[in-house]
């Protein structure tokens, strides 16, 4: 997740336990805090395929056939492991919840499913971030040159 939070050039983070960058000395101004729930699955899936032959014995043109038959029934299984992914993140200003999401996957096409969550967070953040900036924010914040 702190990948993804770099990449969107949107937050400067810091990784430390007492809250303030290293480099600088300067403290955070929100922490990110989260739960990550992880379970992975076995999936049985089980097919049963049923044939049977039958041999029709007579004798010329005759009404009464005995029959005389086999069957056979082949099972299949099939395993699959499913791996998911919850992730419960609030961020926390001065003490105070601003705001939180939970978001969940099963994995994407190129990424597992814990990678996938992650990006699902920083996504919504920095959508829901988006949405509360009114324009005249933004407008105000260019006039003042920041």
């Amino acid at each position: 997740m702190t990948a993804s939070l770099v990449s969107s050039k949107r937050f400067r983070v810091i990784d430390s336990t007492d809250n303030k960058d290293y480099c600088s000395g300067t403290a955070a101004d929100a922490i990110l805090k989260g739960h990550l729930y992880t379970t992975t699955s076995r999936e049985l899936e089980t097919s049963k395929d049923r044939s049977s032959t039958s041999v029709g014995l007579g004798t010329g043109h005759a009404v009464g056939i005995a029959g005389e038959g086999s069957s056979k029934t082949v099972q299949t299984e099939r395993a699959e492991v499913i791996d998911d992914a919850r992730l419960s993140v609030r961020l926390v200003i001065d003490g105070e919840v601003v705001w939180s999401t939970t978001q969940e996957s099963k994995g994407a096409k190129y990424k597992g499913p814990v990678q996938d969550v992650a990006d699902k967070v920083v996504t919504q953040l920095l959508t829901d971030c988006e949405k509360s900036e009114s324009p005249t924010q933004a407008l105000s914040g260019r006039a003042r040159g920041t």
